[in-house]
C-alpha cells in the first residue's frame, strides 16, 4: 500500500442501538440486522468492536466461573515452603514428585480432589 494513501470515501458510523439490541437485549444478529436495516456481517463486525467498550458492560452480568481449589491458602503456603526447603537442601524435586507430595497432603487431610 502506498505510504501516503488517503481514503476517498468516509466510513459510515455504525448504529449503536443495533449493537445494544444484540448485546443487552440478547437479540440474534440476523434479527437485529433485519430490524435495523444493516447487513449481518457489518453488524457482527460492529458488535465485536462494541464489546470492547466499557459502556456496554453492565454490572448485572457476572462470571460464574470459579477455580476449583483443593488446598486453602495456608495449606498451599505450607506446601510451597516445604518444596523450597527441600530445594535448599540440594535434594530437589521433580514436577511429578511435587505432585505426589501434594496428593499425599490432600489424601491425608481428606480433601475433595479431582479424579485425574
Amino acid at each position: 500500500m502506498v505510504r501516503s494513501y488517503k481514503r476517498k470515501t468516509a466510513s459510515k458510523p455504525f448504529k449503536t442501538e443495533s449493537c445494544y439490541s444484540v448485546l443487552k437485549h440478547k437479540w440474534k444478529i440476523r434479527a437485529a440486522a433485519l430490524h435495523h436495516g444493516i447487513s449481518r456481517t457489518t453488524l457482527a463486525n460492529n458488535v465485536k468492536k462494541f464489546k470492547g467498550q466499557a459502556e456496554v458492560a453492565s454490572p448485572d452480568i457476572k462470571s460464574s466461573f470459579a477455580p476449583r481449589n483443593v488446598f486453602t491458602k495456608k495449606m498451599k503456603d505450607i506446601n510451597v515452603q516445604f518444596c523450597m526447603d527441600v530445594s535448599l537442601m540440594c535434594y530437589g524435586l521433580t514436577i511429578e514428585g511435587a505432585r505426589s507430595i501434594a496428593y499425599e497432603m490432600a489424601s491425608i487431610n481428606n480433601l475433595t480432589m479431582p479424579a485425574n
